[in-house]
Formats: structure tokens, C-alpha cells, sequence
């Protein structure tokens, strides 16, 4: 979905609250020409105590190490950026979303050296689906071994989340896609596996789980750490400083990526070689389950990882949400309830499960929907994921209907 079609009005940038349209930098701006910015992608989660920004703190940690590499001085504390961010969500009434904030230098002069070039930063938001395909988290994902490379430490700081560098990233990913894959796995210049474009990856052999670590040129991803503790807590023995060969991605029992955006994604074949049985494995499976249990709040473990935007929002605010819950032996649950945030719109005629659908879909009518005022649709449609919350509209004329 293009950001045309999306009701997002507002960013932050430079300490105000500005409209989505004026948050514009100069065509010599020096990142622009340089990739000398560094930025984070932060997923928020509609939970049942209402929108939850997944693990702020380790983001936010990692930008400030980031802007420390490239002498950034992004002239405002963590705790004043953590309140703009939750402010922008609540002005802009996002739910699951996506968070991007951007550590960059701005316009004074031209040259590779920034010298007096000040440090800018805004944070932007917006709504966000599936990123890897709306069957990928079940079904997995085809990939291929890139003929690119992942720089080496020694060149450009792999820690660093830097604009620049993801041109890597992308030569990878479209590479991919234009030979008909989902999506790249790179391997780094010693010819070990590195990491997918956007992605951890992790491989699993006789029951135990490998994933590639620093020395190999990662980026060590937050939810890499994520899997790696709720698997250790589930009992899984995890080598997490693994150099992996690319002909161990042919024999593999599983593999899966993590990520910010891919979440939890299978991977069923490299190169065309089938991985494990060709679908979603029994390890993978688990942990994804582990994972959106933990994201959706259907437990109250690591309630630590969550910054919620709303601590206490109106009660004349609080809508109805229904909620899925993962079936069990092919039976779908469901339930209503109220949770404590002014983000869903108030059920109007009524809703259903839509049994012959995918677990995770539900259907309702509702009205007064943020996503679709700017077309006059009302009474509207609304279905989403459990797992991302996407957004769709059609005008229903008071019936419902799934799709």
C-alpha cells in the first residue's frame, strides 16, 4: 500500500509535530548524497490493553550507538523521544503499526567530511501488513543465495544501522525478486552465511538451533535476540556465534528469518533445494507461536519488552475489538472484548468468524474507520490479521461479508 492511500497525517521532525506533506528536507541534503544517516524500524502491536511499541528501549539504544559512530549529535534524550513517538501514535489513532525513526545530517554544505552540517531527526508512522506475503509466516518463503556480498566490519561498521549501506540490502533483495524469489540470503566475503537482506536467519540441525553472530557480519536484530530467549526458555539449545556454510542452508532440518518487519518467516527452499520437508517445521512453527503470543498479549510474559501508548485513554473512548485466538485442533475461539484504547472503531452491524477462511480472519462492519474517511465509505468493511493487523476497506451498505 502506497503512502497515497494511507490516512497518516502527521510526523515528527526536529521537535514538532509537523503535517505528513511539509516534513520535506533539501535536494543537497548531505545524506541524501552520502547514506550518512542511521535510523531503526519499530514495530507498535494492538494488544488487548490497547497499541504496545515492541522492545522501544532496545531500539532506541541501538540508534543512540548508531548516531555515535557517525558523530550524530541528535540533541534530544531518549526520554523526550520516547514521548514524541507515543504522542504521534495517539495523534495519528495507529494501532499495529510501523515506526521509523531517522538520525540524519541536513543541509548547510556539500563534501563528504559533514563538518558544521547539523544532525536532523524525525520519526515517522505509519500502518503496516505482512512483509514477506500474507502466506509466508504458514507457509515459508522461496529464497536465493545473492551473488552479492555483505561488506566486512572493517570497511563499514555492521552494528550500525546506516542508510547507506542497505543499497547492499537492496542489489541483494531485487536480485532476488527479478529471478523469482521471495526474497535473498547473503553470505559475507569469506563466503559464510551472513544474513537475508532485511533479516536474521536461523538454521536448525537434530533438533538444535544455529544462528550467524557478529563475527560473520551481522546486524544484530532485536528480534533475533528475541527468539534466541524465548527459545532458551523453551528448552532449545541455541548457538548464537555460528558460522554456518552456504551448502549447510541445503541440508538443513528448518530454517526461518526474524526481523522487525519479517517477524518469524520460514523458509522452504534455497536455491531450489527443498528445505526440510518443504514446509513450515515443527521448531519454527513453535517459536513463531512462542512469538505472537508474546507480541499479541496473550500472556502477560515479558510484559517488560512493551511501551504501551495509552496508559489511561477515556472510557468513552474505549471501543469493542473482537479477537481471534490461535485455534485449537481446528477449532476456531473467539471472544469481545473492550480493550483500553481509542483506537477501534465501535462494531456496528454486527460481526462473524469467517470459518472457511484462515484462522486469523475476522470480518465485521464497522463505521467511523480512520483509514477510510478521506473516501466517504461508510458503513465500511474491516479484516485483519491477528498476526499484522492490515487494513482493508470496501463499501458494504450495512451488510457483512468476508473476502
Amino acid at each position: 500500500m502506497s503512502f497515497e492511500d494511507m490516512d497518516v497525517n502527521t510526523i515528527w521532525q526536529d521537535g514538532e509535530f509537523v503535517d505528513w506533506n511539509d516534513a520535506t528536507t533539501h535536494v543537497l541534503t548531505h545524506s541524501l548524497h552520502y547514506g550518512t544517516g542511521v535510523f531503526e524500524g519499530v514495530r507498535c502491536y494492538d494488544t488487548e490493553r490497547g497499541p504496545a511499541v515492541f522492545r522501544w528501549q532496545e531500539h532506541l539504544d541501538r540508534l543512540f550507538d548508531s548516531a555515535k559512530v557517525y558523530d550524530h549529535d541528535i540533541g534530544f534524550s531518549r526520554e523526550e523521544l520516547t514521548d514524541a513517538t507515543m504522542e504521534l501514535l495517539r495523534r495519528e489513532e495507529l494501532g499495529s503499526c510501523y515506526i521509523r525513526p531517522i538520525v540524519y545530517y541536513g543541509y548547510h554544505e556539500l563534501g563528504v567530511s559533514p563538518g558544521d552540517t547539523p544532525t536532523n531527526i524525525a520519526i515517522a508512522a505509519w500502518p503496516w501488513g505482512t512483509y514477506l506475503g500474507e502466506d509466508a509466516l504458514e507457509n515459508g518463503v522461496d529464497v536465493m543465495v545473492s551473488s552479492w556480498r555483505k561488506y566486512n566490519s572493517t570497511q563499514i561498521p555492521t552494528n550500525v544501522k546506516t542508510t547507506g549501506t542497505y543499497v547492499n540490502s537492496m542489489l541483494a533483495g531485487e536480485e532476488a525478486r527479478g529471478n523469482g524469489y521471495v526474497e535473498a540470503i547473503v553470505l559475507n566475503g569469506q563466503g559464510n552465511v551472513a544474513e537475508g537482506p532485511g533479516e536474521n536467519i536461523f538454521l536448525v540441525d537434530d533438533g538444535e538451533i544455529y544462528t550467524t553472530g557478529p563475527a560473520q557480519g551481522i546486524l544484530e536484530g532485536i528480534t533475533r535476540d528475541t527468539v534466541i530467549e524465548l527459545a532458551r526458555e523453551m528448552g532449545y539449545t541455541v548457538h548464537d556465534q555460528a558460522a554456518l556454510a552456504r551448502g549447510q542452508l541445503y541440508t538443513a532440518d528448518e530454517l526461518f528469518f526474524t526481523g522487525t518487519a519479517a517477524e518469524v518467516t520460514p523458509i522452504r527452499s534455497v536455491d531450489d533445494i527443498q528445505v526440510g520437508a518443504g514446509t513450515r517445521g515443527p521448531v519454527a512453527e513453535a517459536l513463531q507461536n512462542r512469538f505472537f503470543d508474546i507480541i499479541e498479549r496473550r500472556t502477560d510474559d515479558h510484559d517488560e519488552w512493551f511501551k504501551y501508548v495509552w496508559t489511561n485513554p477515556p472510557s468513552s473512548l474505549a471501543p469493542a475489538q473482537a479477537w481471534v485466538n490461535r485455534p485449537q485442533n481446528g477449532v476456531l475461539n473467539y471472544r469481545l472484548n473492550h480493550p483500553s484504547a481509542p483506537l477501534w472503531p465501535r462494531l456496528a452491524a454486527g460481526w462473524r468468524v469467517c470459518s472457511e477462511k484462515p484462522w486469523y480472519q475476522l470480518c465485521a462492519v464497522v463505521t467511523d474507520l480512520k483509514w477510510c474517511r478521506k473516501s466517504g465509505v461508510s458503513p465500511i468493511q474491516r479484516s485483519w490479521s491477528v498476526h499484522d493487523q492490515h487494513i482493508a476497506c470496501a463499501g458494504l451498505e450495512s451488510r457483512v461479508k468476508c473476502w
